[in-house]
Parts: structure tokens; C-alpha cells; sequence
């Protein structure tokens, strides 16, 4: 009889061993993690079918059910995208990597695909969801990688205890913004557009022009991901998956320092990252801007690789994530040209010949485009311009084969209607005007080229945000000039030089500046570790130095995050003690919100002005989203008298006006130039006057007889004329909320 001494020496039992072992290991997570999807989906049911008001322990599982569908959107994102990187026969460095490219390259292809069901009517739950099947079923085979990555990082961070302390104090950063994640939204721009605007799209079954809320009509690549979380009716995993990409790009610093300098770079630059309030606030909203910066990195981070290695499928890949990144948002032209810029010296360098150069040059940027062109091409077909509202501003008159924009007569109607608000309430007119004006002489003096006041004075640059300061390594960034300085950390400073030369004249709000964040990031932990290794020599501590210099910065953060869930309730909320309707209301704008969701009829439409938080309406209504109001403008230029105005809005089912001046003391008091509103940008200024875009019938601007805050008075004084003859306040709240019912 064999011993069993003799059958391990002969290798044949030991391997079988092996892989009963791994398949029962398997199946009992299958068999576990199957269990929780099942319970989560049961908890979230029976949640949703009671309601707002729900309390109770099963809250918790519908919690689980907001992060299982956040994870299971990014599970599918890293096979749609794996497989481009297949095609593309693209090489990794390890799993870090891997995981960056292949989430946000496949963020990009399922939002591009829901955007083309949503253009062709298609934002049902059946061929939405039979899509998703499909595109599942097309890169199966991928999921063993996505398992062997996963697998790779848990068994790397276990392999020492330094990696297993740095893995679980990072899991227990993500884990305290996943908590204030998982509430439901409440931040303005969330209520505004973010999540408003999907919402809109899934009820209507398609994407299309939003004419009462231009926000909705720009670039929504991310907001196409929202879609889906909306149609599970899971506003939550909208958050949470805006903090899986922000988690991303934190990872994808980590990896980009990995492969071109080192891991302890790399772990320094993935903390330093969230020792941003910037980057923390917004990862942990619906808001795209974190992963707009992210898209734009690794579009630099492929080029990088593209021009180390020679591999040809890294320059395509950042072309891809260029597209990926215009279908965020108009500002990542930037991530277009900077990539581009890099190949052009590089290979200019090495004297790469001029022609092959520009034909390389014209195969990124058409890729680019492409990617670009559905958002493009729609408002060009839907408004006559492809970066609406930029340049021609807002749609005066839109109905189907007809497009108008304001022109000089519009300006001299709503100017009659002003005249006739002056002489019905002169008094009050003047004392809406003196608060207007007072507010605009109060208007702080913001100069975005004044980099250093983004550090001294972040309140002067942020626009109604909270604890969102900048990242205070970037002081550090100047000493690269006393170290070494690798080719691509030289890199990472001139793109984030060149991003902030490229925003920072259009507007000065610091939370657009975050495509800067990731290299500056890089840089930063680059020149504290070199330090920290100079310092050595003299003393042992120094090694010390970035972890200290790390913490401080996180230090903040985290104790602003803990305060934040105690004060907001957050933990009572997940727990299930207290419902989503209670939670709500400590938003100043939610109990207008609810009083109309509740008291007012079914079928009634509510116009909004200067009232723009509209998420959680519960009945139709009239957006007028931007700091102009704009559908009350295209009313006063739509009819010639009050009365007419009256009649209209009747016509058009509204029978309710939640109205709040203090949208026009705030936007005053902020001033429109460089806010970031079309109305306001620099650059859109400086293009309507080219030939090209200027219209002939539009005379200049006189700024000193026709003040930037005009058109808020405008609107205030001809709403409050209005109000007096046609409307009777119904309920009014602290915070300058009215209803009025219209007589």
C-alpha cells in the first residue's frame, strides 16, 4: 500500500487538494455574496414600496442594495473596458493599473451607449436592461480578471504588515465618505441638474432638450450612468458611484507613480490626494468634476506610456479617454491638447518626421471628436449651436424647426415691462434695486490668477460650498526645482500648470481647477519623498516625513467628515432610525419642497423662480434653471402685458410660482463674471464677439448704463408687478421661499 508520504512526493494528490480547496473557497463566496444580493434586493423593495417615511433595520439592506448596484455598474464598466484594452492589446504593470483604465475606460462606453438608447426613445427598464445583459454577455470573459485583480491586490496588501496597515487605514478613509455617500442628495447642484435632469430623462423615457434647464443640454456622459441607478430607483448608488470613479482616479496616482517612480510615491500621492476638502466634498456628491479630473489624468498617464514604450495602443487609449472626458464637460479640451502636446516635443525630440507627426496628430484628435460628437451633434441639431448655451447664451424661442435667440427688441420688450413694474411699485422697485446694488458692492475682488489666494483666502473662490479647501501639499510643489526631476513628474508639473492657465481666465470657481489635482498630486509626493530621503542622512526620522506631512493634511478631512455624519444624522439615517423624509429637512429648500409634494393638487404645475432645487418635486413643473431665469424672461418677451403672462402660464398648466429673490441677491453679491454660468464666462464673452458669432442686431454692451445685475432686476421687479395683480402668496418659509397661486 502507497504511504501517503510517497503519493505528496509524487505530486499528484497535493495539486488536487489545491483546487478542491480553491473551488470550495469559490463557491462559498459565490454562495455568500449571492445571499447578500438576494437580501439587498428584497430590503430594497420593500423599502421603496413604503416610501420616504419608511424606518426600520431593513433600511440597511437597502443601503446594501445602493452600494451592491454602485459595485455592480463598476464591475461591469472594468469588463466593457477590459475588453477595449484587449482590443487595443494593451500590457499592465499590475493590478492598479489595470482596474484605472478598464472602470473609466467602460464608464465611457456604457454611458455613450445609454446615451444612444435615451436619443432613440429607448429609456425603458426592458431594453435598458436587456443592453446591459448584452454588453455583460459580449465581455464575460473578462470577469476572471476582474477576480484576479481583486485577488492579486487583497493577497499584496497581506503580504507585509507596513502594506496591510497602509490597506486598512485607506479602506477606513473610503469607508468614512462611502458613509456620507450613502444619504440621499441634498447638495444644491445634485437638486439643481446633477441628478434632477436624469431623473427627468428616465420619466420620459429619452434624452432630450431641456429647454427650461440648460444643464441638462450640455455634455452628461456621467449623468448617463445616474440613469441607470435612477431607473433601480437608487438615487444613492448615483453618489456612490461618483465615489468608485473618485476612488479610481486616486488609484490610477498610485499606479501612474508605480510604474514610473516608485510605490511609496505612489502610496504617498494616492493619501494626498484625498487630503483635499475639494476632492473629498465633491467625490462624495452626484457632482462629475472629480472624475472629469480623473478621465483627463489617465488620458496623460496612456500618452505617457505611449511615449516610453513605443506601443501604439496606449496613444490610442488616450485618445479614447480625451473623447471620454469631452463627453463630461466643455473644459476638458484641455485633456485634448496637453496629451497632444507632450507627442508633438516628444517626438519632435527624438526627430520624428513631420509628416508621420501630423498624421498621428489627426488620427487622436479624430478619435477624440468622434467620441465627443453625440453631444455635439445633438445640440447642433437641436439648438444651431454645438456648445450650447456657450457663446449664443439661452434659447429665447424653441419650438420643433424653430430656434431663436434674444436679440435687441427682446431687450427693449423686457425693458417696457420694467418701465410699467416702476411705475406700478415705484417704491418697491427702488428698494429691490438698492439691495441689488448693495449686494454688488459688497462683491469680493477675485483675481484667478492670483494663484496663491486659493490657499490664503478659499472662501473667496468656492460658490456656496462647504469645507471644500484646496490641497496644501501643492506648496511643496515650487522645491522640485532643488531635487531630481524624472521626465514625467516635469510632466505632471507643466499639465498642471497648463490646466490652470486653461481654466482659471474663464472662471475663477476653484472646484473647475480640479483636473489639476492628480499631477499636482504626483509632484507633491514626489518632492516629500525626495526630501524625506535627502533628510536621512541625518537623521532617521525624516523617513517619517511624508507620512506626517500626508496626515496633517488628512487630518481635516476626516474630522469634518465625522462631525458632518453626527450633525446631519447620517448613521440614524442608514440605520434605519430615521426616514429619508425627516433626513430631508434639514435642507433649507426642502420643506417648500414637501408642502407642495403634499398640499397642493396632483396635476398642478409649479414654475420655480430663483428657486432651482427641484429634485425631489413630486409634481410637474417649470425649472427655470441659472442665475437669469430664464423661462420668466421668455414669458415678459413672449407677451405684450401682464395679463397675457397670466393667460400663458395657465395655457401651459401652471397654476403655482415657488419664488425666492434671494437667488438674485446671491448671484449679485457673487457676479456673474467668471461664475462658471454661460451668462458669465470669459471665454464665451470673448468668442460672441468674433464675426462668426456675433449677431448683427445685437448692439455692444454699456456696462456703466446697463450694470451685470440688471437682468435680476429685472426679473425681481417685473415678478413682484406681476405678483401684486395676478398671484396671492400662499405659504411663505424662512429662507425667502413664497407660493403664490395664480388668481
Amino acid at each position: 500500500m502507497v504511504s501517503t508520504e510517497q503519493e505528496l512526493a509524487a505530486g499528484s494528490p497535493a495539486p488536487v487538494a489545491r483546487t478542491s480547496r480553491a473551488l470550495s473557497r469559490k463557491t462559498l463566496w459565490f454562495t455568500l455574496v449571492l445571499f447578500v444580493v438576494v437580501a439587498a434586493l428584497a430590503g430594497h423593495i420593500r423599502v421603496a414600496s413604503v416610501g420616504p417615511d419608511f424606518t426600520g433595520r431593513l433600511a440597511i439592506l437597502d443601503r446594501v442594495f445602493d452600494l451592491v448596484l454602485a459595485l455592480a455598474i463598476a464591475a461591469l464598466a472594468f469588463c466593457a473596458g477590459r475588453s477595449v484594452c484587449r482590443k487595443l492589446s494593451l500590457s499592465f504593470v499590475g493590478p492598479a493599473e489595470e482596474l484605472a483604465f478598464s472602470i473609466m475606460l467602460g464608464t465611457g462606453v456604457i454611458g455613450l451607449i445609454v446615451l444612444g438608447l435615451g436619443l432613440a426613445g429607448l429609456l425603458h427598464p426592458l431594453p435598458v436592461s436587456m443592453t446591459m445583459l448584452l454588453i455583460l454577455c459580449l465581455s464575460r470573459h473578462e470577469i476572471p480578471i476582474l477576480y484576479q485583480n481583486c485577488d492579486s491586490s487583497l493577497r499584496y496588501a497581506r503580504s507585509s504588515r507596513p502594506r496591510l496597515i497602509a490597506a486598512l487605514l485607506f479602506g477606513a478613509l473610503i469607508a468614512l465618505m462611502a458613509t456620507r455617500a450613502l444619504t440621499p442628495p441634498h447638495c444644491y447642484d445634485e437638486a439643481i441638474y446633477h441628478l434632477a435632469v436624469p431623473k427627468l430623462f428616465v420619466e420620459q423615457g429619452r434624452v432630450y432638450p431641456v429647454v427650461d434647464n440648460f444643464m441638462g443640454d450640455m455634455p452628461f456622459l456621467i449623468h448617463m450612468i445616474y440613469v441607470l441607478c435612477l431607473m433601480a430607483k437608487s438615487d444613492i448608488a448615483a453618489k456612490v458611484f461618483s465615489l468608485v470613479l473618485s476612488v479610481t482616479t486616486g488609484v490610477s496616482l498610485y499606479a501612474f507613480c508605480s510604474r514610473f517612480l516608485n510605490r511609496r510615491i505612489g502610496l504617498v500621492a494616492l493619501f494626498g490626494f484625498y487630503g483635499a476638502g475639494m476632492v473629498v466634498e465633491v467625490s462624495i456628491t452626484a457632482r462629475i468634476d472629480v472624475t472629469l479630473a480623473g478621465m483627463i489624468f489617465l488620458a496623460l498617464y496612456a500618452m505617457a506610456i505611449s511615449l516610453e514604450t513605443g506601443r501604439r495602443g496606449w496613444f490610442y487609449c488616450s485618445a479614447l479617454l480625451a473623447g471620454v472626458a469631452l463627453g463630461i464637460k466643455y473644459t476638458a479640451f484641455i485633456g485634448l491638447f496637453f496629451p497632444l502636446l507632450m507627442y508633438w516635443y516628444e517626438s519632435l525630440r527624438i526627430k520624428t518626421r513631420l509628416s508621420a507627426v501630423a498624421r498621428t496628430s489627426a488620427a487622436y484628435m479624430g478619435i477624440s471628436l468622434a467620441l465627443a460628437l453625440p453631444w455635439l451633434a445633438k445640440n447642433a441639431v437641436w439648438f444651431h449651436n454645438p456648445i450650447y448655451p456657450y457663446v449664443t447664451g439661452q434659447v429665447a424661442e424653441y419650438q420643433p424647426g424653430k430656434v431663436r435667440y434674444y436679440d435687441h427688441q427682446d431687450q427693449l420688450k423686457i425693458d417696457s415691462f420694467l418701465i410699467e413694474a416702476r411705475k406700478q411699485i415705484p417704491v418697491v422697485v427702488g428698494e429691490e434695486e438698492q439691495v441689488l446694488a448693495d449686494a454688488a458692492s459688497q462683491r469680493m475682488d477675485r483675481n484667478p490668477l492670483r494663484f496663491w489666494e486659493y490657499f490664503t483666502r478659499a472662501d473667496k473662490f468656492n460658490v456656496a460650498d462647504y469645507y471644500v479647501d484646496p490641497n496644501y501639499l501643492f506648496v511643496v510643489v515650487p522645491l522640485l526645482i532643488f531635487v531630481g526631476r524624472p521626465r514625467w513628474v516635469v510632466w505632471c508639473a507643466l499639465a498642471g500648470v497648463a490646466f490652470y492657465l486653461w481654466i482659471a481666465p474663464a472662471s475663477w470657481v476653484a472646484r473647475y481647477l480640479l483636473p489639476v489635482y492628480p499631477p499636482l498630486t504626483i509632484v507633491s509626493a514626489y518632492v516629500l519623498v525626495s526630501i524625506a530621503d535627502r533628510a536621512r542622512k541625518h537623521t532617521r526620522l525624516a523617513a517619517l516625513l511624508p507620512a506626517l506631512v500626508v496626515g496633517i493634511s488628512l487630518l481635516s478631512g476626516v474630522l469634518v467628515g465625522c462631525v458632518q455624519i453626527y450633525k446631519e444624522l447620517g448613521l440614524n439615517f442608514i440605520y434605519g432610525s430615521l426616514p429619508r423624509h425627516r433626513y430631508m429637512y434639514g435642507s433649507f429648500y426642502f420643506p417648500a419642497i414637501d408642502y407642495i409634494n403634499n398640499q397642493i393638487p396632483a396635476g398642478d404645475k409649479v414654475m420655480m423662480i430663483g428657486a432651482e432645487m427641484g429634485y425631489d418635486l413630486d409634481r410637474p413643473y417649470v425649472a427655470n434653471a441659472g442665475w437669469n431665469v430664464n423661462e420668466w424672461r421668455r414669458l415678459l418677451v413672449r407677451n405684450d402685458s401682464m395679463e397675457g403672462i397670466r393667460d400663458d402660464l395657465k395655457r401651459n398648466g401652471v397654476r403655482y410660482v415657488l419664488f425666492s429673490p434671494g437667488l438674485f441677491t446671491f448671484w449679485t453679491a457673487v457676479g456673474s463674471q467668471g461664475s462658471g454660468q454661460p451668462e458669465g464666462a470669459s471665454i464665451g464673452h470673448t468668442l460672441s464677439e468674433l464675426p462668426f458669432f456675433r449677431r448683427q442686431d445685437s448692439p455692444p454692451r454699456d456696462l456703466e448704463a446697463d450694470p451685470d445685475y440688471a437682468v435680476q432686476l429685472r426679473n425681481w421687479a417685473t415678478f413682484t408687478a406681476f405678483a401684486a395683480r395676478f398671484a396671492e402668496p400662499v405659504k411663505a418659509w424662512r429662507g425667502s421661499y413664497t407660493l403664490y397661486r395664480l388668481k
